[in-house]
């Protein structure tokens, strides 16, 4: 039987007793964490709603480590299979695929990997200052000390991805729900990399460069010779119950007996992600990769909206009802549209700047858009429309509202004029 968290010197602290040794709580609370574990991919991407449902209830993150084993390619929530993937190479070769609860973009299991899920009843429940702009980089930290503590120097520079020891090594997601509940993942690929290898993916996805240039790396090349999964577990558990305020709970009666459901999906349908009925439109670059655009004819919203940005389904949702097209019958008006998303409050705040150097995705070359694709990077930018509400603190990460925005305008322009 694996150690379980119980034999790491923070959990066994009170909340006092860290006080009086100098390490301040991010989180007034507890903080419940399911001890680590072998499970099925299934099981494993399935933690993430079970400890939703407990985060909502007892208004307590709650935090899962699960091992997995490939090989499987593990979708972000709003990316089709069939424009990530060559779909048939991985019926060859025997890769499942699955599709993730969160956001963003894929990871892949070649052998063994693990998943961290991690539920918050709120995006400020562990960080008082963290909004849906700093989603990530607040709730990320803890999983940088756990992963720095256990050998594998972390650090975060935004968007998708962890750098471990300057190089590629776990990819996050997450997920909002309507409530304000927050999922995160974290995927790291133990005895190899989170990179999918070329032979599995597809035009698109060989045309990104995904992580900027650097080869991603795996635990097992980082961690001291021998290390097991379960000591990175350990550590980034320990984080977690070093900055609560009371003693962290373990709690392995969270999780069910078995996902509720299988998340594999059926290769022989591989766009089923898109709407019965819906005209797929071209791809359109955006800093994070794609995005995907499905037109919805006699529909509401009359727009599908997809691929590798982080945002929730409902506010891809929203985005798509504010940029649908009008009905041929509808009657001209000069009355321009507004912006609908979750906080319509106008803002004229300025949003901060990615960090310069090679992490910054913007700022580095990438190779040119498969043809038949719209290249937002090398197109102008339509103006936003007069009136527009600037959507504030969107629970969005990847892409700009702007660039987002743009970017829809882009396809829509190019398909109507089409």
């Amino acid at each position: 039987m694996m150690p379980g968290f119980r034999s790491s010197p923070f959990f066994a602290l009170s909340g006092a007793a860290r006080r009086f040794a100098g390490v301040h709580p991010w989180h007034h609370g507890a903080v419940f964490l399911v001890p680590f574990s072998a499970r099925s991919i299934d099981d494993a991407l399935g933690a993430g709603s079970a400890l939703l449902e407990v985060a909502r209830a007892e208004r307590t993150p709650c935090l899962a480590a699960s091992l997995i084993e490939g090989p499987a390619v593990l979708l972000g929530l709003h990316q089709r299979a069939a424009r990530v993937l060559d779909v048939a190479a991985c019926q060859r070769a025997n890769v499942r695929v699955f599709r993730r609860a969160t956001a963003g973009t894929a990871a892949f299991a070649g052998k063994r990997a693990l998943v961290f899920s991690l539920a918050l009843p709120q995006v400020a429940a562990l960080f008082p200052d963290a909004s849906f702009r700093t989603l990530l980089n607040r709730n990320v930290r803890p999983f940088l000390k756990g992963f720095s503590a256990a050998g594998a120097l972390a650090h975060y520079f935004g968007r998708e991805w962890v750098s471990l020891r300057k190089r590629p090594g776990a990819v996050l997601g997450f997920d909002v729900a309507e409530d304000g509940a927050v999922l995160i993942e974290v995927i790291a690929g133990f005895d190899e990399s989170i990179e999918i290898p070329p032979a599995f993916t597809g035009e698109h996805e060989r045309s990104i460069a995904r992580y900027t240039g650097h080869a991603p790396t795996s635990l097992a090349e980082l961690l001291r010779p021998g290390a097991p999964p379960d000591s990175l577990a350990r550590a980034v558990a320990d984080a977690f119950a070093a900055r609560a305020s009371t003693r962290a709970s373990e709690r392995p009666d969270l999780l069910p007996q078995a996902a509720p459901h299988s998340f594999a999906l059926d290769l022989a349908a591989p766009d089923s992600l898109v709407p019965p009925g819906a005209t797929l439109a071209s791809p359109v670059r955006i800093p994070i990769g794609w995005l995907e655009l499905a037109l919805l004819p006699g529909q509401t919203p009359r727009l599908w909206l997809g691929g590798d940005l982080l945002a929730p389904r409902f506010f891809l949702d929203r985005i798509a009802a504010s940029r649908g097209l009008p009905s041929p019958d509808a009657p001209a008006t000069d009355t321009p549209r507004r912006d609908v998303a979750c906080d319509p409050t106008p803002t004229d705040a300025p949003r901060p700047a990615a960090p310069p150097g090679p992490m910054d995705f913007a700022a580095a070359p990438h190779p040119a858009a498969p043809a038949g694709t719209i290249d937002l990077a090398a197109a102008p930018r339509p103006a936003a429309p007069p009136g527009s509400v600037d959507l504030g603190d969107a629970p969005l990460d990847g892409v700009s509202v702007a660039e987002l925005l743009a970017a829809v305008d882009a396809a829509l322009h190019a398909t109507t004029a089409g």
